[in-house]
């Protein structure tokens, strides 16, 4: 691996720059997608599940919050299958007095243990794939390369094509979410 460039009349080309730049777009175009995922598994973890009273909720909405923010992919997507999948439960504390009203969410998605098992493999298959391009794919990607862009250009469109259904699938949560949400 050489940091040094090499110019060839191919790296100058008009036909190297566009197909360059194509490549650098469906980068683009991928990356955003990991990145609006991760974002949108970071709010269903936030604000999917909560509880608390009406003068803590907003502190403690915002301290989960910032706690996701720290969070990689990776890390995320055990945790939210967790909360998506876990078993219903109905909590009743009607023995104590409350001194101030709750507010209390859960979002749940079910399925049981094979479809949460199922959920999780194919968001860390996307994890895998974003990790994928992020390292060797670019690492390895000659710009100056015609046949390289090419190839790259198939591999991320193949990868966009895998990763659609899970962003898809997060989306329509997200929806579900807000929608509920609203009728609060």
């Amino acid at each position: 691996f050489s940091l040094e460039r090499r110019v060839s009349s191919e790296a100058t080309s008009p036909a190297i720059d566009e197909v360059r730049n194509l490549t650098l777009q469906k980068i683009g175009r991928n990356m955003v997608s990991f990145q609006k995922l991760e974002g949108m598994l970071k709010h269903l973890l936030t604000f999917g599940q909560f509880d608390g009273s009406l003068s803590t909720l907003g502190a403690t909405l915002e301290k989960t919050k910032k706690a996701n923010s720290r969070k990689t992919m990776g890390a995320l997507v055990p945790e939210v299958a967790a909360t998506l999948f876990a078993e219903e439960t109905v909590e009743q504390d009607g023995h104590k007095p409350l001194s101030e009203p709750r507010i209390s969410m859960n979002i749940r998605v079910a399925g049981g243990k094979q479809a949460a098992d199922a959920w999780k493999e194919a968001l860390l298959a996307v994890t895998n794939e974003r990790n994928e391009l992020v390292h060797p794919l670019l690492v390895e990607f000659n710009t100056d390369s015609v046949e390289n862009c090419h190839e790259l250009c198939a591999k991320l469109d193949a990868q966009r094509e895998r990763i659609q259904p899970v962003y898809k699938h997060i989306q329509s949560i997200l929806v579900a979410l807000k929608e509920a949400q609203g009728e609060m």
